[in-house]
Protein backbone atom coordinates (compact mmCIF):
# COMPACT_ATOMS: atom_id res chain seq x y z
CA UNK A 1 0.00 0.00 0.00
CA UNK A 2 1.76 3.28 -0.96
CA UNK A 3 0.94 5.02 2.31
CA UNK A 4 2.86 8.04 0.95
CA UNK A 5 0.81 8.48 -1.44
CA UNK A 6 -1.96 8.94 0.40
CA UNK A 7 -0.72 11.20 3.27
CA UNK A 8 0.54 13.38 -0.07
CA UNK A 9 -2.85 13.30 -1.85
CA UNK A 10 -4.05 14.59 1.71
CA UNK A 11 -1.45 17.13 1.65
CA UNK A 12 -2.33 18.81 -1.30
CA UNK A 13 -6.27 18.66 -1.22
CA UNK A 14 -6.11 20.05 2.33
CA UNK A 15 -4.02 22.87 1.36
CA UNK A 16 -6.07 23.78 -1.71
CA UNK A 17 -9.17 23.57 0.86
CA UNK A 18 -7.67 26.10 2.80
CA UNK A 19 -6.21 28.28 0.51
CA UNK A 20 -9.51 28.87 -1.24
CA UNK A 21 -11.28 31.82 -0.15
CA UNK A 22 -13.95 31.65 2.16
CA UNK A 23 -15.23 32.80 5.91
CA UNK A 24 -12.00 31.69 7.78
CA UNK A 25 -9.95 33.82 5.18
CA UNK A 26 -11.86 36.67 6.18
CA UNK A 27 -11.84 36.41 9.72
CA UNK A 28 -7.79 35.77 9.70
CA UNK A 29 -7.31 39.12 7.43
CA UNK A 30 -9.72 40.92 9.33
CA UNK A 31 -7.90 40.74 13.08
CA UNK A 32 -4.65 40.82 10.93
CA UNK A 33 -5.27 44.48 9.20
CA UNK A 34 -7.44 45.55 12.36
CA UNK A 35 -5.56 44.12 15.45
CA UNK A 36 -2.03 42.77 15.13
CA UNK A 37 -0.64 39.22 14.44
CA UNK A 38 -1.26 37.62 17.65
CA UNK A 39 -4.59 38.23 16.93
CA UNK A 40 -4.55 36.77 13.60
CA UNK A 41 -2.62 34.17 15.19
CA UNK A 42 -4.80 33.19 17.72
CA UNK A 43 -7.66 33.64 14.74
CA UNK A 44 -5.49 30.87 13.05
CA UNK A 45 -5.65 28.55 16.33
CA UNK A 46 -9.22 28.50 16.42
CA UNK A 47 -9.47 27.21 13.11
CA UNK A 48 -6.24 24.50 13.69
CA UNK A 49 -9.08 23.86 16.62
CA UNK A 50 -11.90 23.08 14.30
CA UNK A 51 -9.44 21.62 11.44
CA UNK A 52 -8.79 19.14 14.54
CA UNK A 53 -12.04 18.64 15.44
CA UNK A 54 -13.70 17.80 11.76
CA UNK A 55 -10.26 15.92 10.45
CA UNK A 56 -10.67 13.18 13.99
CA UNK A 57 -14.56 13.29 13.40
CA UNK A 58 -14.06 12.02 9.37
CA UNK A 59 -11.20 10.11 10.50
CA UNK A 60 -12.96 8.11 13.07
CA UNK A 61 -16.20 7.72 10.68
CA UNK A 62 -18.21 9.52 12.94
CA UNK A 63 -18.53 12.15 10.47
CA UNK A 64 -20.35 9.84 7.73
CA UNK A 65 -23.08 9.43 10.79
CA UNK A 66 -23.48 12.91 11.06
CA UNK A 67 -24.06 13.26 7.80
CA UNK A 68 -26.83 10.55 7.87
CA UNK A 69 -28.43 13.26 10.09
CA UNK A 70 -29.73 15.85 8.15
CA UNK A 71 -31.00 17.62 11.65
CA UNK A 72 -27.61 18.02 12.59
CA UNK A 73 -26.10 19.39 9.55
CA UNK A 74 -29.13 22.12 9.31
CA UNK A 75 -28.60 22.87 12.69
CA UNK A 76 -25.01 23.24 11.85
CA UNK A 77 -25.89 25.42 8.82
CA UNK A 78 -28.41 28.10 10.75
CA UNK A 79 -25.48 28.28 13.38
CA UNK A 80 -23.43 29.13 10.44
CA UNK A 81 -25.28 31.76 8.49
CA UNK A 82 -26.40 33.41 11.99
CA UNK A 83 -22.74 33.88 13.05
CA UNK A 84 -21.19 34.82 9.49
CA UNK A 85 -24.61 37.23 9.48
CA UNK A 86 -23.36 38.83 13.04
CA UNK A 87 -19.66 39.17 12.17
CA UNK A 88 -20.12 40.60 8.81
CA UNK A 89 -22.54 43.02 10.15
CA UNK A 90 -20.17 44.16 13.09
CA UNK A 91 -17.38 44.67 10.77
CA UNK A 92 -19.68 46.35 8.31
CA UNK A 93 -21.24 49.33 11.46
CA UNK A 94 -18.00 49.47 11.98
CA UNK A 95 -16.80 50.62 8.62
CA UNK A 96 -19.86 52.84 8.51
CA UNK A 97 -18.72 54.81 11.73
CA UNK A 98 -16.75 58.07 11.73
CA UNK A 99 -13.31 57.27 11.33
CA UNK A 100 -12.59 58.24 15.44
CA UNK A 101 -15.11 55.48 16.47
CA UNK A 102 -13.26 52.82 14.56
CA UNK A 103 -9.86 53.69 15.81
CA UNK A 104 -11.37 53.35 19.70
CA UNK A 105 -13.31 50.32 18.92
CA UNK A 106 -9.71 49.08 17.24
CA UNK A 107 -7.61 49.91 19.96
CA UNK A 108 -10.12 47.64 22.17
CA UNK A 109 -9.31 44.61 19.79
CA UNK A 110 -6.07 43.34 20.74
CA UNK A 111 -7.14 42.96 24.27
CA UNK A 112 -9.80 40.65 23.37
CA UNK A 113 -7.67 37.46 22.20
CA UNK A 114 -9.87 35.10 23.27
CA UNK A 115 -12.31 36.48 21.16
CA UNK A 116 -10.29 35.79 17.86
CA UNK A 117 -9.42 32.18 19.10
CA UNK A 118 -13.51 31.64 19.14
CA UNK A 119 -14.11 33.41 16.28
CA UNK A 120 -11.81 31.22 14.39
CA UNK A 121 -12.67 28.29 16.07
CA UNK A 122 -16.87 28.82 15.63
CA UNK A 123 -16.19 30.14 12.33
CA UNK A 124 -14.53 26.97 10.54
CA UNK A 125 -16.83 24.79 12.98
CA UNK A 126 -20.62 25.88 12.30
CA UNK A 127 -19.48 25.68 8.51
CA UNK A 128 -21.27 22.65 7.57
CA UNK A 129 -19.21 22.43 4.06
CA UNK A 130 -16.36 21.30 6.83
CA UNK A 131 -18.08 18.31 7.74
CA UNK A 132 -18.79 17.63 3.85
CA UNK A 133 -15.13 18.37 3.35
CA UNK A 134 -13.17 16.20 5.71
CA UNK A 135 -15.89 13.35 5.77
CA UNK A 136 -15.04 13.31 1.61
CA UNK A 137 -11.57 13.49 2.09
CA UNK A 138 -11.08 10.48 4.44
CA UNK A 139 -13.86 8.56 2.70
CA UNK A 140 -12.00 8.68 -0.59
CA UNK A 141 -8.14 8.82 -0.24
CA UNK A 142 -8.03 6.74 3.01
CA UNK A 143 -8.40 2.43 2.29
CA UNK A 144 -10.99 0.48 4.54
CA UNK A 145 -9.26 -0.60 7.81
CA UNK A 146 -6.88 1.87 7.55
CA UNK A 147 -4.31 1.29 10.36
CA UNK A 148 -4.46 3.55 13.62
CA UNK A 149 -0.88 4.81 12.80
CA UNK A 150 -2.20 5.86 9.16
CA UNK A 151 -5.26 7.61 10.66
CA UNK A 152 -3.28 9.94 13.13
CA UNK A 153 -0.92 10.22 10.22
CA UNK A 154 -3.38 11.76 8.23
CA UNK A 155 -5.05 13.85 10.50
CA UNK A 156 -1.64 15.39 11.68
CA UNK A 157 -0.75 16.02 7.79
CA UNK A 158 -3.95 17.97 7.82
CA UNK A 159 -3.11 19.79 10.99
CA UNK A 160 0.45 20.47 9.71
CA UNK A 161 -0.41 21.70 6.43
CA UNK A 162 -3.51 24.04 7.62
CA UNK A 163 -1.11 25.62 10.61
CA UNK A 164 1.42 26.48 7.54
CA UNK A 165 -1.02 28.09 5.39
CA UNK A 166 -2.88 30.08 7.96
CA UNK A 167 0.16 31.45 10.20
CA UNK A 168 1.57 32.22 6.87
CA UNK A 169 -1.17 34.20 6.04
CA UNK A 170 -1.03 35.71 9.36
CA UNK A 171 2.29 36.72 9.28
CA UNK A 172 2.44 38.20 5.67
CA UNK A 173 -0.73 40.49 5.88
CA UNK A 174 1.29 41.92 9.27
CA UNK A 175 4.26 42.43 7.35
CA UNK A 176 4.87 46.42 7.83
CA UNK A 177 4.47 47.78 4.51
CA UNK A 178 1.91 45.57 3.83
CA UNK A 179 0.16 46.23 7.37
CA UNK A 180 0.15 50.06 6.08
CA UNK A 181 -1.50 49.48 3.06
CA UNK A 182 -4.11 47.52 4.64
CA UNK A 183 -4.55 50.45 7.29
CA UNK A 184 -5.07 53.24 4.48
CA UNK A 185 -7.68 51.15 2.95
CA UNK A 186 -9.04 49.98 6.29
CA UNK A 187 -12.26 51.08 6.23
CA UNK A 188 -13.32 50.16 2.37
CA UNK A 189 -11.67 46.62 2.99
CA UNK A 190 -13.79 46.43 6.15
CA UNK A 191 -16.73 47.19 4.44
CA UNK A 192 -16.08 45.25 1.65
CA UNK A 193 -15.67 42.00 4.44
CA UNK A 194 -18.51 42.96 6.36
CA UNK A 195 -21.05 42.70 2.91
CA UNK A 196 -19.30 39.50 1.91
CA UNK A 197 -19.87 37.62 5.10
CA UNK A 198 -23.62 39.42 5.36
CA UNK A 199 -23.83 37.91 1.81
CA UNK A 200 -22.41 34.74 2.61
CA UNK A 201 -24.54 34.36 5.99
CA UNK A 202 -27.93 35.08 4.13
CA UNK A 203 -27.13 32.97 1.55
CA UNK A 204 -26.01 29.77 3.81
CA UNK A 205 -29.41 30.68 5.73
CA UNK A 206 -31.80 30.91 2.32
CA UNK A 207 -30.42 27.17 0.83
CA UNK A 208 -31.02 25.11 3.89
Amino acid sequence: MDYFGILLTIAVVQFLGAASPGPNFMIVTSYAINGSRRLALLASCGILLATLTWALLAATSVGVVMLRMPYVYQALQLAGALYLIWFGGKLLIGALRENSAVKQGANKQPHSGMLALRAGYTTSMTNPKSLAYYTSIFAVVMPKDSPDWLLAAAVSTAILVSAAWWASVAIFLTVPPIRSYYERAQRGINAVMGGLLVCLGLRLALTR
